[in-house]
């Protein structure tokens, strides 16, 4: 037990140094850093460019990389896409979150990664994947000031507009606007 408590501190010590990093330069330049973060299942860790990637193009991610932080050394905390992103959102290991599945929801008590960023003066934009819940649990009610895409379903129907196949419901949200096709 005294190891494990030992192991959490020292990830934590970790976590404040690097974020005491981000914000001691941004405190120089009396600006806040911009934070972009990129959570993509089934990536590779070599699947960018600036990885080392010879097959994938990724110009603009290559050129954020060269010109930002990186963070190059992680885990997943969960095989599951869903655990993963409830323990990034969170910070908390999926077990504790109660995690079973693919029916689990972003707890409307917890406070999410947004809403920790929100509080420090950012604003923030969700594209993508959700599938953490909907209505109440959405992206825009768990402190993403702008969701597109973002929804209860893992995927949309389509990526054509109009963004769902006749007779479902699954859309693209926040993307209701398009041309045919």
């Amino acid at each position: 037990m005294i190891q494990k408590r030992q192991k959490h501190q020292v990830i934590l010590l970790i976590f404040a140094f690097c974020f005491s990093l981000l914000f001691n330069i941004s405190a120089k330049t009396k600006e806040k850093p911009n934070v972009v973060f990129f959570l993509i299942d089934d990536w590779g860790w070599k699947d960018a460019g600036c990885q080392g990637s010879t097959f994938y193009e990724t110009p603009n991610i290559d050129k954020l990389a060269e010109n930002g932080v990186r963070f190059t050394n992680a885990y997943a905390a969960h095989s599951k896409c869903i655990a993963s992103r409830l323990s990034i959102l969170t910070g908390k290991y999926p077990a504790r979150l109660k995690c079973p599945g693919k029916e689990s929801t972003l707890p409307i008590a917890d406070v999410s990664l947004a809403e920790a960023f929100k509080a420090n003066g950012y604003a923030t934009f969700f594209t993508g994947k959700w599938h953490l819940g909907a209505g109440v649990k959405s992206p825009e009610n768990q402190g993403f000031d702008i969701n597109k895409g973002g929804g209860k379903n893992g995927m949309p129907a389509t990526y054509y507009f109009p963004y769902q196949k006749e007779g479902s419901k699954a859309n693209v949200y926040g993307l209701e606007d398009g041309a045919d096709g």
